[in-house]
């Protein structure tokens, strides 16, 4: 490089900054910013306002700009700040609140600091201080959630829709839409929760399987999650069967499961070929597989 083109190279660098600083302040822009302008009716409709202050500064942290006057909304999922004239917005989700900072009271008002877990840092100005301190008590009520329940998943919820519980969905017309054939049938082995607390009371088992079998599985799972049907493929009679991981360790047996296993196998008469899908890790894994593969010999194993 010769020193007479080091200037022509100094101003390219300069432009490619300038470019560079435009793209990121747009980024910027996109990010804290919403396109579309909500009225208060928007925001009643869609979340429930916990608070809502007027004549709010949003104060600039390095004053370059003046402050943006306008209003804050506290909903029970997000921060909202609009100012009066609509041309900045700011949208803040509850859940990134990491700290909420209450100054002194001063002549231009009282002065709340909200930094957030991104690294965001909102200056807000509150002209009076019994606002102030509601608003201040209200943001750390958002960000610090005690009961499940005051979160924003659980608003509108129908309480007799609740209460249904496992009668939300009808086992019985459903297996019925997925066309089960007569390989299974309905068992009683679960009524009013007895044997497992996280089954419904209707299970559909193979239907050569007797309850000394069942109740065998049912011991030998953990919180006697024993296999049961929860997909029947119509076209080639294939199910999908769930259940939990044995109580004991690698070398204990059960002859019921393993009778139960068997079952389930064969009721699919269009394949010899039993997967098995262990979620588990590798490690954990690998001796109950070695175990499987010697004794069911048709058996496929994934992991």
């Amino acid at each position: 490089m010769t020193f007479s083109s080091y200037p022509a190279y100094t101003e390219d660098i300069s432009v490619a900054g300038s470019l560079l600083r435009d793209k990121i302040s747009g980024l910027y822009e996109s990010i804290v910013k919403r396109e579309r302008r909500w009225s208060d009716w928007d925001l009643a409709s869609s979340w429930r306002i916990l608070i809502k202050v007027d004549k709010v500064q949003l104060v600039d942290r390095l004053g370059v700009e003046p402050n943006v006057v306008g209003t804050l909304h506290v909903t029970t999922s997000h921060i909202i700040f609009r100012s009066e004239e609509g041309s900045k917005e700011l949208w803040i989700a509850n859940g990134l609140i990491g700290s909420v900072e209450r100054g002194s009271l001063s002549a231009a008002g009282c002065p709340l600091i909200i930094r957030c877990k991104h690294f965001q840092v909102v200056n807000l100005l509150i002209a009076r201080d019994k606002i102030c301190q509601d608003l201040y008590e209200t943001l750390l009520r958002c960000s610090k959630t005690v009961n499940v329940c005051e979160l924003v998943a659980f608003e509108n919820r129908d309480v007799a829709e609740d209460a249904r519980g496992w009668a939300r969905l009808d086992w019985a017309v459903e297996f019925t839409r997925q066309g089960v054939d007569s390989e299974w049938a309905e068992n009683d082995l679960n009524e009013s929760y007895r044997s497992c607390d996280t089954y419904p009371e209707r299970l559909w088992l193979p239907v050569t399987a007797n309850k000394t079998t069942l109740m065998g599985s049912c011991r030998f799972r953990s919180r006697g999650r024993l296999p049961v049907l929860t997909y029947f493929h119509k076209s080639n009679g294939a199910a999908i069967c769930r259940c939990a991981q044995p109580l004991t360790g690698f070398s204990a047996r059960c002859v019921e499961d393993e009778k139960l296993m068997e079952l389930i196998g064969r009721a699919n008469k269009n394949c010899d070929t039993l997967f098995l899908v262990d979620t588990r890790p590798m490690v954990r894994f690998l001796p109950v597989g070695f175990y499987l593969i010697a004794l069911f010999p048709l058996l496929k194993l994934c992991s």
